[in-house]
């Protein structure tokens, strides 16, 4: 009988697979539960012999889980909005834990891995070819009837490929990159697409030891990427509606595709919240009543500080927060980082994206943390060796 942890190895594999068929009928959304589901009963299975740090933020964002209830008004507008939060710090916290753990077992998981790159590549090709698989703007989103929903699983497949790299060191791994890079590129995405290039960058950081050959390729290729970008049609219809924000609301709108505009809204209505909402936050319809009463739409923040806290306060950004910076600090111990470069990238890889676009929300996106991390990761072994030659 398969054991409750590795479950939770193969649902968090197949997880880019299930976000790349969302919205086929009725099967996208049951996939998407089951694996779900998988995880969350995975990340309680590794709670045993936890850090006492561990046990109390898990408590911590258990209770204003439940508080938060309370404070929302019902029905839900979004139902998978309840467990963002409580899945980003289990899911980072527990990682931290557990990380010798979890990359020794996921390195047994290669076959599958790879199996779900080759399938994942091979629905992505075959949906280029389908007009059914762009939106109305052009935009490519494939089978997940959302482009950001695509990216997101575009950037696990790509964490993946980096995975396999690290533990196998066979450049021809990278082949199966071209794919997702592409599907980024043509949905038009700017905050993915600016993600992926740093991307890209770490990747290239990473592989070239010799770092005046790393200078003399990146420009080319980054001049070369900045010129597709801007020659595509998605993207020419996103810079006529920049041209069209920055005339309206300034250079801030431009910047930010409008979203400063509700970004200010969102923070205007919880400035006028009462002391207990402001720290425990609004519940979990907050944000999107805010924005659809005074913008006129029911749209999240966009940006994950806004979001959680106009819907968990201040007590829910701390928790965020200080999952994040845990997952930083172990850095130290675990990673390597002391290059300036690989530090800054890694962090504009998880910030820009949570500023401008949302991270916590997009599990794909949560889930590729650790795959990213793995590429500057020392084993317990390769720690000890170090340690040994010092």
């Amino acid at each position: 009988m398969i054991s409750l942890k590795k479950m939770f190895y193969i649902a968090l594999i197949l997880f880019p697979l299930g976000t790349l068929i969302t919205s086929v009928s009725i099967i996208g959304m049951i996939v998407n539960k089951l694996l779900m589901i998988f995880i969350i009963l995975g990340l309680i299975g590794f709670l045993d012999r936890g850090t006492r740090k561990t046990y109390i933020m898990v408590f911590l964002v258990a209770a204003l889980f439940i508080l938060d209830l309370f404070f929302t008004n019902f029905p839900l507008i979004h139902s998978n909005e309840i467990y963002y939060l409580f899945i980003w710090v289990v899911f980072l916290n527990v990682f931290c834990d557990k990380i010798d753990i979890w990359f020794k077992d996921l390195c047994n998981m290669e076959t599958v891995m790879k199996l779900v790159i080759v399938i994942w590549n091979i629905l992505v090709i075959i949906s280029l070819f389908s007009s059914k698989c762009y939106d109305e703007t052009g935009a490519f989103i494939s089978l997940t009837g959302g482009m950001h929903r695509f990216d997101s699983s575009a950037l696990l497949i790509i964490t993946f490929i980096l995975f396999l790299y690290k533990k196998n060191k066979n450049k021809k791994i990278f082949f199966w990159m071209v794919v997702p890079y592409i599907g980024i590129l043509l949905s038009g995405a700017r905050t993915y697409i600016c993600v992926a290039a740093a991307l890209l960058v770490l990747i290239l950081y990473g592989i070239i030891r010799k770092k005046i050959y790393f200078w003399i390729f990146i420009i080319p290729i980054g001049i070369l990427g900045v010129y597709l970008i801007l020659n595509t049609t998605v993207m020419k219809n996103r810079l006529e509606f920049s041209n069209f924000v920055l005339e309206k609301y300034g250079y801030l709108g431009a910047i930010t595709s409008g979203r400063s505009i509700f970004w200010k809204i969102d923070l205007q209505e919880f400035s006028k919240s009462p002391v207990a909402h402001k720290l425990f936050g609004n519940g979990f319809n907050f944000i999107r009543e805010t924005n659809g009463r005074y913008y006129g739409k029911q749209i999240w923040a966009h940006n994950d500080y806004i979001n959680i806290i106009g819907c968990n306060g201040y007590m829910g950004l701390l928790l965020y927060l200080i999952s994040y910076f845990r997952i930083m600090k172990i850095g130290k111990k675990y990673f390597n980082q002391k290059k300036l470069l690989i530090f800054i990238l890694i962090n504009f890889v998880f910030i820009f994206n949570a500023m401008f676009n949302m991270l916590y929300t997009y599990q794909s996106a949560v889930f590729s943390i650790p795959f990213i991390l793995y590429f500057f990761y020392n084993s317990s072994n390769e720690r000890k060796e170090k340690n040994e030659i010092i």
